[in-house]
Parts: structure tokens; sequence; C-alpha cells
């Protein structure tokens, strides 16, 4: 069975891609990590029919959810199919990608499916935004990478769409037309470029990783950047250690309201390190103490993905990062967040996610975030969710046959994920995806 499965390397990403992967890195390089069914080399191709990622050369690629193989700087990895731009082939019908809550055709064209299924077009040229190679699920926003690394951002709402500057555009006005991109700036007239990969996370925030593994954000960066006193910024700015020099060595980050974790290569092993708001030990330090500047996480292994749960106040976060083939968490647990078979709240370190027995899950490929909550992929095609909604421990969905998951649901909506038939669901009802013409 070929399985959907989200790709981690260099960049962001919210979403999740489409084939199955094992849960270890086996190559880390300066080009971007991997783990994979089937493995991959650097710029090279899967061992299962997958074909590499987009990584130019094979180096400095971008993360990316896709059908298919994987590629240190390309994907996660996965099983058949291609990988380039959402690939083809790997399962059955249009799906090539998901990401959050968009769905990106075999053709390339990016699809939100919202209350109704909505089209992004790039403003510029008046088609379908193409290249698409990485994708955040925002709040009132989505941003995408582009295979010539550029960023575009959009609204899905017209109100709250560009609020806190979080399009990047160098405004923070919103205006009628939503599922318009336009090019994230660093200043007026001055693109962002060398993009590998956008953010994961619901936040009113943008984030960009470069090729050369550096950090740029825009929008809401009053946690993220200036330690409680508001900025907006329409424009992107890079992260720092110390208010003047680069945060480098970045492989992928998920953002929350107020924090932000990212995935960095490490010496020996990757390692996860947060910055922001810590009032529910978010930042996985032991305290509740606020970093301005990234700082590492103790606890974990190797870890080759981190995501995060915000909360529908924006106050608190979850995080969950995938080690080895387990999933650890931490931070806000009063919904049963972090996955431990407790409410105990906060939980400040990470902590491994147990079934309903106390015993830890294995056998885990992907993880992705929702409202209060978190669903995970294993490797024989089974869905686990836990949180808002559900248990406090990773309870099984009860399929046996799912190739990739998306958004994991929540206060906002339901879990999503794509079937080996090729079919979208939205929890158990099937949602029709146009995989006609526009």
């Amino acid at each position: 069975m070929n399985r959907i499965q989200t790709n981690i390397s260099l960049g962001l990403l919210c979403g999740f891609s489409i084939c199955a992967c094992s849960s270890s890195a086996k190559n880390t390089t300066d080009a971007g990590v991997q783990s994979g069914a089937g493995g991959a080399s650097t710029g090279g191709s899967t061992s299962e029919g997958g074909q590499a990622g987009s990584a130019t050369n094979g180096t400095g690629g971008a993360t990316q959810n896709a059908v298919g193989g994987g590629s240190t700087g390309g994907s996660k990895s996965s099983t058949g199919g291609s990988t380039s731009n959402g690939g083809s082939g790997g399962i059955a019908g249009c799906i090539g990608a998901l990401w959050g809550e968009y769905v990106q055709r075999n053709d390339g064209v990016l699809l939100y499916e919202g209350p109704s299924e909505q089209v992004i077009f790039d403003s510029t040229t008046g088609q379908s935004l193409s290249g698409v190679i990485s994708v955040q699920n925002g709040n009132s926003h989505g941003c995408a990478a582009i295979s010539d690394g550029s960023v575009q951002c959009w609204q899905t709402d017209t109100t709250n769409g560009n609020a806190t500057g979080q399009l990047g555009n160098g405004t923070t006005t919103t205006n009628a037309v939503a599922f318009r991109g336009t090019p994230v700036l660093t200043a007026i007239n001055t693109p962002l470029t060398n993009v590998a990969a956008v953010a994961s996370g619901d936040s009113n925030s943008g984030c960009a990783v470069t090729n050369d593994n550096k950090l740029y954000c825009w929008g809401d960066l009053t946690w993220i950047v200036n330690k409680g006193t508001t900025l907006l910024s329409g424009y992107a700015q890079a992260i720092t250690t110390d208010g003047s020099t680069p945060f480098t060595g970045v492989a992928q980050v998920a953002l929350g309201f107020r924090q932000a974790c990212a995935l960095v290569y490490g010496s020996s092993a990757n390692e996860v390190w947060c910055w922001g708001y810590n009032a529910e030990g978010e930042l996985g330090q032991g305290d509740t103490t606020t970093r301005q500047y990234p700082t590492k996480v103790l606890g974990l292994s190797n870890p080759t993905w981190v995501v995060m749960s915000p909360s529908n106040s924006g106050s608190e976060a979850t995080v969950c990062a995938l080690d080895g083939n387990n999933v650890r968490c931490w931070g806000a647990n009063d919904r049963g967040q972090v996955g431990v078979n407790s409410t105990t709240n906060p939980i400040q370190g990470p902590t491994v996610v147990v079934g309903q027995t106390g015993t830890a899950i294995d056998g885990v490929v992907d993880v992705e975030p929702g409202l209060f909550a978190f669903s995970i992929l294993r490797q024989d095609g089974t869905i686990w969710l836990w949180g808002w909604g559900a248990t406090d421990y990773a309870a099984n969905y009860g399929l046996t046959n799912v190739d990739g998951i998306g958004w994991a649901g929540g206060y906002a909506g339901s879990v999503r994920y794509v079937t080996s038939d090729g079919i979208y669901h939205s929890a158990m009802t099937n949602v029709t995806v146009n995989c006609g013409a526009l």
C-alpha cells in the first residue's frame, strides 16, 4: 500500500504528504533531514519507487508533503510516486499532498478545503498558484513557499487576514479579496528570496526557512521577537539568537500565537529550540519563564519533526516532536493534549505519548496538530488521536487504510486524512475534491 505522509527536511511545513516513511532520520546533512521508508540520499531517489524531492542539486531543498519519495532537503520520506511540487502517483485520485486544511492536486493546483472549496490564485498572474513546495495553514491567512525561492501569502478571510501583517506585504491592511497570493517582502519592493519552506502552525505570524538554514518571520512578532512588547511587522525580519546574530542551522519551524519551536541541526543529532511566551511550559525548559531568543529543549534524542497546537485564546500551546518512532509532547495539558493519560497541567518537558494502558505508542511516521489536539499516523496505516474531543491518551481512530493525515481537528474542525482509495475525509465524512477544470 502506498502511504501519504508528511515530509520534513530543510524547511517548515504544516501538513502532511502522501506516502509512508519510517520514523527515524537516516541522513542528516547541511542540506536537510529525512526519514523514510526506502530512505533517500542527498539529491537522490528513494529505493521504493520514489523520486527525489525539490532540493536544488539535492541540497538546501524545501520541506514538502507529497506523494512519493524523499530526499535530503526534499521530503520527510515516503514510498512510491514523485514528491516534486506535490508529486503524482502513489495513490488513486488527483490528490498529491495535504497541508493542514489544504489539498494540493497532482497538477500542482492548491485548494483550501474550508467551509467551501477555494482555489489559491497568484494575484500577479491571475492563474492558480504554481510551483508550491510547502504551505502554512495560518490563522485567517495562508502562505506558500514557491519553487523559485519566493513566498506568497493570502487572506482566508477579509476581516482579519492581514490585521497583524501576516501577509508580509509591507502593510497591516486587509482588502476585499481572499485566496489571492502576494509576495512576502523584507522591505519596500524587496521580496524575500532563497526560501526553502514556510512554517507550520495556526498563528497570526508567518515564517520561512531559507536554503542556508536561516529563519525569517513576519506578522505578529510580539513574543517571538520582542518579548511581549507589541510588534506587528508587514515585512519579514531575521530571527536572531541575541538581537543581532542570525539563528542558523534551522531545518523546520512550528508556530503558535505567542511561541515558536524550530528543528535545528545539531553536531551529532537534531535538536528542538523554542522561544517566546511560556506560561504553560511550552518552551520545554521545565519552567514557565519567557525566553526572547531560541533555547534548546532537553529530553529529545534525535527529533525529525516538530508541531504545535495553539489554543483558541492564543495564550497557551502544546508542542509535539517526532523523536525516533515515538512522539514526545510538552506544554498545556488541560484537555489531555500532551497525550500522557492524564490532564495534569502543565507538562513542562518532553514526555512520551502513550496509549490507554500507559505503553508508549511507537511505529509513528507523522504527527499533526489540531486545536488542543493531535493526530499521528503509524506505519500500519492507522490514525491515533488525543486531546480535545478525544481522550487524554492516544486512541485508535478505527481505520486501517490511511495514507496520510492533515489538520487534527479539535474545536475548530475534524481530523483530515486521505485513505488508500484516494478519498479525502473530514472525520468520517467524505469530501469531494475538484479534480477537474477550475
